[in-house]
């Protein structure tokens, strides 16, 4: 997820020592905060950003990436709602202060996945003491990615492993 948060002094005066907060929602993992003034402070729950001087009109860009783990949406549940929380402020008194905070609500959903699993013997049907080829072909139709997919692939009784390839990873 991309935060874009826009900070704007609508005056009258200047806005110093302005400063930014970001309050992380529970469950997130931040990859990346940028600003385009100032400079940023991070830690696992917040993105704190010293903006210096903001004149009458003048305009900030705070950027934040954060990566939702899975344990965030609950067990039984299709999706969950982030709430993420900014706020803004400076050393002068605001004359409309009431929106010096923001509250981002971000509806994170599971993958929806189809994953499917094929597989072909060569030759058919296997002759004692050739080598049998098994190609087996794993395909998520999606609509999502899928992620951690493992494929298990057990030898039949009487068999011996003699050696195994698989193509590179695909994004």
């Amino acid at each position: 997820l991309t935060y874009v948060f826009t900070i704007a002094n609508s005056g009258p005066g200047l806005a110093t020592s302005a400063a930014f907060t970001n309050t992380l929602p529970a469950g997130v993992t931040l990859l990346s905060a940028t600003s385009s003034q100032g400079f940023v402070i991070t830690n696992a729950s917040a993105v704190v950003v010293s903006l210096g001087t903001l004149s009458s009109g003048a305009t900030a860009r705070v950027t934040n990436v954060v990566v939702p783990l899975p344990s965030v949406i609950p067990a039984g549940f299709n999706s969950t709602i982030l709430s993420n929380t900014a706020t803004v402020g400076s050393i002068e008194t605001d004359p409309a202060p009431g929106n010096n905070i923001l509250v981002a609500l971000t509806t994170v959903k599971r993958p929806v996945v189809d994953v499917g699993v094929g597989l072909t013997a060569a030759p058919e049907p296997a002759i004692a003491g050739v080598v049998l080829t098994n190609t087996i072909v794993v395909t998520n139709f999606g609509p999502d990615v899928a992620l951690g997919v493992t494929l298990t692939d057990p030898l039949p009784a009487g068999t011996a492993f003699v050696s195994a390839t698989s193509p590179s990873r695909r994004a």
